[in-house]
């Protein structure tokens, strides 16, 4: 099944995508940066995720994220992979605009307040001991990875690789992380619902328009050495049932 849409750039670099769908009262508004943990320093994993978190706390001109979306009726959230991060949020159509005027502002300047990301900080090493320290197999994937992996930064999960790359965060790493990947030409805009193209665009050029480029330089990843040979990893933890992992490389 395809799904139609229509494309629109902007003159900052900004990536737009329409879906006219009339099925359905509600809209939905993503933001797509291209960054994920593959862009992280191996001594500082973990970066795009605590970012993801950091998005949360406020920009320049709306301190407070989501009273305004709870007061049209909005839901939003957000993810990070090893490749993107993605903030989305739903929302009636005919608020829309107010979906767009948030993540305009929060790409343009946050907030940058140390109480904040003390906060995310501490939601995130509270995080990495749930999903990673405290329950049967959860360090497996990363074990997996580190294992698979010989080069390619895809050796950590967006997690990150330990508790104490997240501590030593400091407020000057996060901005710069912010101003080298967080900008129009690194991100797609995408709008799904019952709207309409030419309605949709100027709204995106009155929001987004005027947000300098980033000029983000092409990224350049160490190349994963040519795996021809099996290769096994036993590791043995104090766990219910034991657990059989196998991956094999492709595309």
């Amino acid at each position: 099944m395809s799904i139609n849409f229509k494309r629109h750039t902007l003159s900052n670099g900004l990536r737009v995508l329409v879906h006219e769908d009339f099925t359905s009262q509600l809209a939905a508004c993503n933001v797509v940066y291209n960054v994920g943990s593959r862009d992280e320093d191996p001594e500082q994993t973990g970066l795009a995720h605590l970012m993801e978190h950091y998005m949360f706390c406020g920009s320049k001109h709306i301190p407070d994220y989501d009273t305004p979306l709870q007061k049209v009726g909005a839901t939003n959230n957000a993810y990070t992979s090893q490749d993107h991060t993605q903030y989305y949020i739903i929302l009636p159509a005919a608020n829309l605009e107010t979906a767009l005027w948030i993540e305009s502002d929060r790409m343009l300047e946050l907030a940058f307040e140390q109480q904040g990301l003390d906060t995310q900080k501490h939601v995130v090493i509270e995080e990495f001991k749930e999903v990673c320290l405290n329950r049967p197999f959860g360090d497996l994937w990363s074990m997996f990875n580190d294992f698979v992996y010989e080069e390619f930064p895809y050796k950590w999960m967006p997690i990150g690789k330990e508790i104490s790359h997240i501590e030593k965060v400091t407020m000057n790493v996060v901005r710069d992380f912010y101003n080298r990947f967080y900008c129009p030409d690194n991100a797609i805009l995408v709008v799904g619902g019952p709207v309409h193209f030419e309605d949709v665009i100027p709204l995106v050029e009155k929001w987004f328009g005027d947000i300098p480029a980033g000029h983000v330089k092409p990224k350049c990843f160490p190349d994963e050495p040519v795996q021809s040979e099996h290769k096994v990893m036993t590791a043995h933890r104090d766990a219910p049932y034991p657990m059989l992992l196998k991956g094999l490389m492709m595309p």
